[in-house]
């Protein structure tokens, strides 16, 4: 089953309030006890603040509503920070394949409340939001969510879209007058969040969703960043019930417990008449609290505070409790951990939730159970047991109100001990990035055959075609084999208007021409290039880079400039090539086909960024890709 987060993040349901022990772990965080725990994330922090490492199971103190807990599992985690690289495009801007083979460490999600937040803080806000992405690392995967309104960004390692989020952020929230300032003296506006705002539920809400969508993700450290300035309620851990909006309240504080989930809280209008105490700033204190997080109050600088919540979450110890057991109502455990050192603090959740047993029902029998392939498709971030990696490129289609976005999918299978075939079930469907609505799905049956191999799997990659009409979508990959492994992806795809645009560029595909022998396939006809998921070569190979320019909304077409950059992990030009597009070329179809086979540059191992950009007259269109080359084959 699944939902959908507002603004196009993802929710998955999930089951409980304990973990189940040996569930799918990264490898530095494996718990193997077979019961089920509770599982809690614990910060201990020095006098300055910083981590501190060395500590073992016999060091922590558990206690679960004041009686003690044995610490079943252990483990520690020490994330090591990203490496600075001389070149900005090495950290910022991410792979166009999209795959589930991810070592996350972290997920940090994003939560900026455009409904509450003042116009005049928008600057701060996107400030703190910008702060936090510059500082993920290449293995923490981050999504951007909005209160209200705004270009979300669904979870990605990718820095730029994430960037392309944060500054679509605007503050909805108008307020009267500050006393003193030169519109004292005028009518007051009517202050607060619009209607429509409110009644989609705000920042209560949004955590919820978020928090619901992260409850049944891969182990890793999980974090929300929210950026707010808080909204006055009346409650603590210990009176939900006194809350405002019980429902929403109640629930988000329920989720994020099951989840795991620390959050930061970050207020970007600094100091102002209220100081450090009020109702707005208690909620920011106790979402953070409650959960292991940190509140950054009452400060004009919030931005300096963000490094700590790397700090925080990039060192820190994994401790695994007996899980109560459910009764006859829910139930809130309080926890309190200590550590046997000297003035250290100790960060992690105020306690954890236990649901009350389910009442018999004379009910008809509940709907099957998903498949493996349906949890797969739904889940917040890439997943499962089946390798899978995916690459969009869109083309226009002459003629055609619709263009066509070439799908690759990628996946591998263990080479066995002698010739095997399985079935392997696909689906891709494209929403709508922003109503997610379903806009287009591609089902298809494959049968693959897997025979021994030296190298240790069988790669295989399946092209599909799907019709998309201009926009932004999310495009979602689940496969099945009948072996039983399943898995999920998703990646964006901007589909550009190339019948109204006077200059406009296909993707940029890596592969190799087709030959006049090669097998038919559903993107034959679209481009002459066979694409490939690969985006590591051997430096003896010769991989081909292709794009098509498009000028369909012009009358005349007119020579186009096309320039080809090779850049290397240093920042510094290593290659480059230039070529002309004749006026004449852009007849018939309007598309001019640029192709170059990378060999031609001659490098040598390491990482590169290629960059296309084509200009015609006062229009510059720009594509690129990053890919790396090794001296073994692969």
């Amino acid at each position: 089953m699944r939902g959908i987060i507002k603004c196009g993040v993802m929710a998955a349901v999930a089951a409980g309030a304990v973990l189940v022990a040996g569930a799918q772990q990264t490898a530095q965080e494996t718990f193997r006890t077979g019961v089920e725990i509770v599982r809690l994330d614990v910060s201990v922090l020095d006098k300055n603040r910083r981590p501190v490492r060395n500590l073992t199971a016999a060091d922590f103190t558990v206690l679960d509503d004041g009686e003690g807990q044995p610490v079943i599992a252990f483990s520690a985690i020490d994330i090591p920070d990203p490496i600075e690289h001389s070149a900005r495009w090495m950290r910022d801007v991410g792979s166009d394949v999209a795959t589930n083979r991810l070592d996350t460490r972290r997920i940090i999600a994003i939560v900026m409340d455009d409904c509450n937040t003042d116009i005049a803080d928008s600057s701060m806000a996107r400030t703190v939001a910008r702060g936090v992405v510059n500082r993920l690392g290449p293995n923490d995967s981050s999504g951007v969510v909005f209160t209200f309104m705004g270009r979300s960004q669904n979870f990605t390692t990718d820095h730029r879209q994430l960037l392309a989020a944060v500054d679509s952020f605007y503050a909805k929230k108008s307020a009267p007058p500050r006393p003193g300032s030169a519109a004292a003296g005028t009518t007051p506006r009517a202050g607060g969040a619009p209607l429509a705002c409110q009644l989609q539920g705000g920042l209560s809400r949004t955590v919820l969703q978020v928090a619901t969508a992260l409850q049944d993700t891969p182990e890793g450290r999980k974090a929300i960043v929210v950026i707010s300035p808080g909204i006055p309620f009346n409650f603590s851990m210990e009176s939900l019930q006194e809350a405002d909006d019980i429902g929403d309240v109640m629930a988000a504080f329920q989720a994020l417990q099951r989840a795991n989930i620390n959050v930061y809280t970050f207020d970007p209008s600094g100091l102002t008449p209220d100081g450090i105490v009020g109702p707005r700033l208690d909620t920011l204190r106790t979402f953070a609290e409650s959960t292991g997080g940190r509140a950054v109050i009452a400060t004009n600088t919030p931005e300096v505070h963000v490094p700590q919540v790397f700090v925080e979450n990039g060192s820190y110890y994994l401790l695994g409790i007996p899980a109560r057991k459910p009764g006859n109502r829910d139930e809130f455990r309080k926890l309190k951990v200590t550590v046997n050192r000297p003035g250290v603090e100790v960060r992690t959740r105020a306690g954890y939730f236990v649901e009350r047993l389910p009442k018999p029902s004379g009910r008809k029998a509940a709907a099957p159970p998903p498949t493996a392939l349906d949890k797969a498709f739904g889940s917040a971030l890439p997943t499962g047991d089946l390798p899978l990696s995916v690459s969009v490129a869109p083309f226009a289609v002459p003629g055609s109100r619709e263009s066509a976005l070439a799908v690759t999918i990628g996946t591998s299978r263990p080479a066995p001990d002698r010739t095997v075939t399985e079935k392997m079930e696909l689906r891709a469907t494209a929403y709508e990035y922003e109503t997610y609505r379903q806009r287009g799905t591609v089902l298809q049956t494959l049968e693959l055959t897997s025979r021994p191999s030296a190298a240790g799997e069988r790669r295989f990659e399946v092209p599909l075609r799907l019709p998309l009409r201009a926009g932004r979508y999310e495009l979602r990959v689940g496969a099945e084999s009948s072996s039983g492994a399943a898995g999920g992806v998703y990646v964006n795809a901007d589909v550009p208007n190339f019948a109204k645009a006077d200059l406009s560029l296909s993707g940029l595909i890596l592969g190799t021409l087709r030959g006049a022998a090669a097998q038919s396939d559903a993107l034959a006809d679209l481009v002459p290039v066979v694409p490939t998921v690969r985006r590591e070569f051997a430096v003896t190979e010769a991989p081909l880079a292709f794009v098509r320019a498009y000028q369909m909304g012009t009358r005349t077409p007119l020579p186009a400039a096309v320039t080809m950059r090779i850049v290397d992990a240093e920042g510094r030009q290593v290659f480059a090539d230039e070529a002309t597009l004749a006026g004449g070329r852009f007849q018939g179809d309007r598309g001019a086909d640029y192709q170059l086979e990378l060999s031609r540059a001659k490098l040598g191992p390491g990482d590169y960024l290629l960059s296309i950009e084509v200009k015609a007259a006062k229009r510059t269109v720009r594509r690129e890709v990053r890919f790396r080359l090794v001296n073994v084959s692969v």
